[in-house]
């Protein structure tokens, strides 16, 4: 140890934050639950109740429905660490709720009540025109994101 750090968190590209979460270790129709010891942006170690076998590529999926692609780096006994590559598709139920949420922004589009007030000049206050902008420019990319996931094709074999 050298000034009270860790050794591996010396060669880490990034911090990792200690964390205590229940998770999913997702691969083909199996469901591993486990404990998520340490997080970062691209990076987490899990622990696992029983020891398993993980594949490389598997999900890694939270309770409050964030899903990400990890890759697994290494696994020792019950604790595994992942890369993580990004978000994981969404399926299933997720799936279905993503595109009625696509569907629903697309037909009540802020475009024609905006382009309404423009068109009668409302946004001659500056206040009202940069709040309408914000919106278009939010919508915008709620749009764009929530596609992207709905688009967005699994990586993992057999799935």
């Amino acid at each position: 140890m050298i000034d009270g750090m860790d050794p591996k968190e010396l060669r880490r590209r990034e911090k990792r934050y200690r964390v205590i979460k229940r998770a999913k270790i997702v691969f083909g129709s199996l469901v591993i639950d486990c404990i998520v010891l340490n997080i970062s942006k691209n990076g987490a170690c899990v622990k696992t109740l029983v020891e398993v076998a993980v594949p490389e590529h598997v999900v890694l999926s939270f309770p409050n429905g964030g899903a990400f692609r990890a890759h697994r780096r290494w696994s020792k006994d019950h604790e595994v660490g992942f890369s993580l590559n990004g978000p994981a598709p969404l399926t299933g139920q997720d799936r279905l709720l993503a595109i009625a949420a696509f569907d629903a922004l697309s037909m009540n589009a802020p475009q024609r009540p905006i382009s309404i007030l423009r068109d009668a000049g409302f946004f001659d206050d500056p206040a009202l025109g940069s709040a309408a902008d914000e919106a278009e420019a939010a919508y915008s990319r709620m749009l764009d994101v929530l596609q992207a996931r709905i688009t967005l094709r699994s990586m993992i074999p057999n799935e």
